[in-house]
């Protein structure tokens, strides 16, 4: 770099997510960022991922395209700054735990893949979904890991979740290029005799730690290729101090959850206690400890969970609340606006001679329609006659009820009070004196 100021990279989200995993500066960066530029001879801002393997001096494999697609990154052909400096920190970042929890993420098939963008060490149950795996699998583990031909495994029953513990040593053959007819020696013939196998046939994962611990041999590509992207980028003393860092913040920080759940815990006592002491009284809560426990297990402090159909019964209670809070409203709102504007004599007999005339016009078309089917039967003027008298008298009823109609009558039948017609009245004069 000489003495001129490095150039940094376009910020992105998986930059952002490293900066903040690693509490890198501008330094730590730019270094990466060198590195990454001096294997991109096309100056496009991308790498193969070929060239990937070769900066790490591993063999593609798919143990290794797993780290990428652990990140949400959908096309692998071509990565960038940010997808190469993310797979590096996660991986870096993965403890001996994690690296076979890794192993596990591989073999199960049918899991979900993980959040996008998840930076660090993820725990058991973010790359597991059951915690076991099957003989097989750990076969396809070291296929993986060493690029064995598949073509050279062994047949037989390996693919019904099971091997016996010949099948194990042909594996074993397999991986170390031992003749069978030999078969393994030395300590790998040890190890094999001390591999943890249950009835069922399935390795857990404690027995594939124990495993791991007895014949690191087997997993050694895996810890091998977390230590070459160590030595790539910043070193392997730069990621002892950082991850003794990032280890020491984490165990601050649960400290001080911890010490805030207590003292949480400290005052929600207090506050009980008080509450008891007040409801039994000073002299039966120091003299009566019985009363004290009897009163703790009526009313405990911390109360149990709801259950579903409690949460159900609650909603729908307070539903009902909410309903009748609504009616009463209503209600008050029409008892007050009678007060404020009472009704008259007046205005009930004019609701009743409304009240008539409706009836009246009802009536009569009752009285056509029943009329209307018979006419076309009728013969001569008899017919006619009595159409034309149903005819008249609903014509009548029609002139009666559109003889006399106050002003607001309307309104009182479209269904508006007279409260609430005199209320709109008052406003409108006001409105008019205003102006």
């Amino acid at each position: 770099m000489g003495g001129g100021i490095s150039l940094l990279p376009e910020p992105d989200d998986r930059i952002a997510n490293c900066i903040k995993a690693l509490c890198l500066n501008n330094t730590e960066l730019a270094q990466a960022f060198d590195i990454f530029q001096a294997h991109d001879t096309a100056k496009k801002g991308t790498i193969p991922l070929a060239t990937f393997y070769k900066m790490i001096g591993e063999r593609k494999s798919m143990f290794g395209d797993s780290i990428f697609d652990l990140l949400g990154v959908r096309d692998t052909r071509e990565i960038d700054f940010g997808e190469w400096l993310q797979a590096i920190v996660t991986y870096c970042l993965f403890d001996e735990s994690d690296v076979l929890k890794y192993c596990f993420y591989i073999l199960d098939r049918e899991k979900q893949q993980l959040r996008k963008g998840a930076v660090g060490g993820a725990k058991a149950d973010a790359f597991i979904k059951e915690r076991y795996i099957v003989m097989d699998e750990s076969k396809l583990l070291a296929d993986l890991l060493y690029n064995v031909d598949c073509k050279r495994r062994p047949s037989g029953n390996t693919r019904n979740g099971y091997i016996v513990m010949d099948e194990l040593k042909l594996l074993a053959d397999m991986l170390y290029d031992v003749d069978p007819k030999r078969g393994p020696s030395g300590n790998t013939r040890i190890a094999l005799n001390k591999v943890p196998v249950q009835a069922d046939g399935k390795i857990e994962f404690w027995e594939l730690e124990l495993f791991n611990k007895a014949f690191p041999s087997l997993l050694y590509p895996a810890f091998r290729m977390q230590v070459k992207m160590t030595q790539l980028v910043w070193g392997e003393d730069w990621w002892d101090r950082r991850r003794r860092m990032l280890n020491e913040d984490v165990a601050t920080r649960k400290e001080l959850e911890r010490l805030a759940l207590e003292a949480d815990k400290k005052r929600r006592r207090k506050a009980y206690d008080q509450r008891v002491r007040r409801k039994l009284g000073v002299a039966r809560f120091y003299c009566c400890p019985w009363a004290v426990d009897r009163y703790q297990e009526l009313h405990p402090m911390d109360p149990p969970p709801l259950t579903p159909a409690q949460l159900a019964a609650m909603a729908a209670a307070q539903k009902t609340e909410a309903q009748l809070s609504a009616a009463k409203a209503k209600l008050k709102r029409v008892m007050d606006m009678q007060m404020l504007i009472p009704e008259t004599e007046e205005y009930r007999r004019y609701k009743e001679r409304v009240a008539q005339r409706n009836a009246a016009v009802t009536t009569a078309a009752a009285a056509t329609g029943a009329a209307a089917p018979a006419s076309p039967a009728s013969s001569g003027g008899s017919g006619g006659g009595g159409g034309a008298a149903a005819a008249a008298a609903a014509a009548q009823a029609g002139r009666a009820a559109r003889t006399v109609k106050p002003r607001g009558a309307a309104a009182a039948a479209a269904g508006e009070t007279a409260a609430e017609r005199r209320l709109r009245q008052e406003k409108r004069r006001q409105a008019r004196e205003g102006v």
